[in-house]
Parts: structure tokens; C-alpha cells; sequence
């Protein structure tokens, strides 16, 4: 997901750097006259508004670098979509959470991305903690049906609910793959 806003948002910039360069090699002084495009189907023609011609349209110039930089800085990933089983472990985990007087995490992309991978990786290689520089907790698990099911084998381990109920965390990640499930904070 985060790979296609990145590459929208690339392609974005070039149809502008596009259209930029053809009105420098096309100005409106020498496209001629355009032809006047009748009103639409909704607005009969003695009501509509005289059309103007191209070269009186103001042409909005298309992001510099800095800001298409910024645009992607600005464009938002929390909106990650999650499968049903992920959304169980969340669902679960901020309810152990409110019900223990903390505030509910927020899913980060980053983290799901994470957790993701690590739950893939335990379909392949066992159960292993995350061992890249990975700074937050974790919590893994192996042999769960569902989401809840992995939610409640953390919560019934005091070292997993500790996790859990980090009262520093705010974000959230988790991935569930085939019976592997992961979930990680910050």
C-alpha cells in the first residue's frame, strides 16, 4: 500500500513536470484559437456561461521537488487495512487495555509491515523472536485458529500481558499467517 501512494504520488509529479514543459514548448500565443465547447446536457444553452478560450485559463503550475517532498511526507498510512484475524488481536489487546485504565493503541503501518513479515517468517522457520533492530516489545505466537485465540494465550502469560499493557506503548502492529501471529509495540 505504501508502495503504490509512493509511486501515485510520483507519477503525479511527472504529469506535471509533463504538461509544465508542454506549455513552454507550446505558450498560448501560438496554440491559436480553441474551439468553444458547447454547455453540457444540465444547463440549457441561453443559461450557460460564455466559454473561455484555453489561453485565458490560468494554468496551475505543476509541485516543485521540495514540494513533492512534502506531499509525501504528509500523506498518511494509517490507513492500513486488516484481515479479520489481525483485527481481533487488535480489538482484543486495546480492550485488555481500556480495561486496565490505559489508553487503546493506534495501528501504525510500520509496525503491521513488521509484524507481518515476522509471522511469515515463522511459517517458514519456527518461532523466532524478531532479531533485526527491532526496538519495541513483542509478543509471537504459534498454533491460535484466530485472532482471539492468540490474544487470550498472550494475556493468560504474565510476561506477554506485561507487553501488553506497556504503558508507553501507543502503536501497534500485528501479522497472522496461516497459525503464526505476532504482534508488536512502540
Amino acid at each position: 500500500m505504501k508502495r503504490f501512494f509512493m509511486l501515485f504520488v510520483a507519477a503525479a509529479l511527472f504529469a506535471g513536470l509533463l504538461v509544465d514543459g508542454w506549455h513552454k514548448m507550446y505558450p498560448p500565443e501560438n496554440r491559436g484559437e480553441c474551439e468553444v465547447i458547447p454547455a453540457g446536457l444540465w444547463t440549457p444553452a441561453s443559461e450557460a456561461a460564455p466559454a473561455k478560450q484555453m489561453h485565458e485559463l490560468p494554468v496551475p503550475l505543476p509541485p516543485t521537488v521540495e514540494q513533492g517532498r512534502e506531499i509525501v511526507k504528509q500523506i498518511s498510512f494509517a490507513e492500513v487495512v486488516l484481515s479479520a484475524n489481525e483485527k481481533q488481536i487488535v480489538d482484543e489487546t486495546n480492550k485488555y487495555r481500556v480495561k486496565n485504565g490505559l489508553k487503546p493503541l493506534q495501528v501504525d503501518a510500520k509496525l503491521m509491515e513488521s509484524a507481518r513479515k515476522q509471522a511469515e517468517l515463522q511459517t517458514r522457520h519456527g518461532m523466532r523472536h524478531h532479531l533485526g533492530p527491532f526496538k519495541g516489545a513483542e509478543n509471537i505466537a504459534s498454533g491460535s485458529s484466530d485472532g482471539n485465540g492468540s490474544a487470550r494465550m498472550w494475556w493468560n502469560s504474565s510476561g506477554h500481558r506485561n507487553n501488553m499493557l506497556g504503558r508507553n506503548h501507543t502503536k501497534i502492529g500485528v501479522g497472522f499467517v496461516g497459525r503464526q501471529s505476532c504482534q508488536q509495540f512502540r
